[in-house]
């Protein structure tokens, strides 16, 4: 089981080399284990982007949240879109893939293939 962790990259630093703003930022302090994964949606009207992240949890269950990531590399505000509990055993998830329009989101795990809209 971890934590799973980002770093703030501010690309405007070093003559457009980029430089690291913040490191060791907590994106999700929970049971995870196994493989998980991660989508960037497109900008939204707010300046914002929704960030998705599947796993598995502690308890087997699959699970999916949206947070939010702000223009300044915030990402807060999680909200669980989707736990399956009905699948048995989950592993990992193999693969993760957001539609053009952010109107769907595509994972694999070992054996099943998820679509949520």
């Amino acid at each position: 089981m971890f934590n799973l962790g980002y770093s703030v990259i501010d690309l405007s630093l070093n003559n457009g080399q980029g430089g690291i703003i913040s490191t060791g930022n907590v994106l999700n302090s929970c049971d995870y284990f196994g493989g998980t994964a991660i989508a960037v949606g497109k900008l939204n009207f707010d300046n914002t982007h929704f960030l998705y992240h599947v796993g598995i949890n502690g308890t087997n269950n699959l699970q999916v949240t949206r947070y939010t990531m702000d223009n300044s590399g915030t990402i807060a505000n999680p909200v669980n879109l989707y736990i399956d509990n009905t699948h048995g055993l989950f592993t990992s998830v193999n693969e993760l893939d957001l539609s053009f329009n952010d109107d769907k989101l595509v994972f694999a795990t070992f054996n099943n293939l998820f679509i949520l809209y």
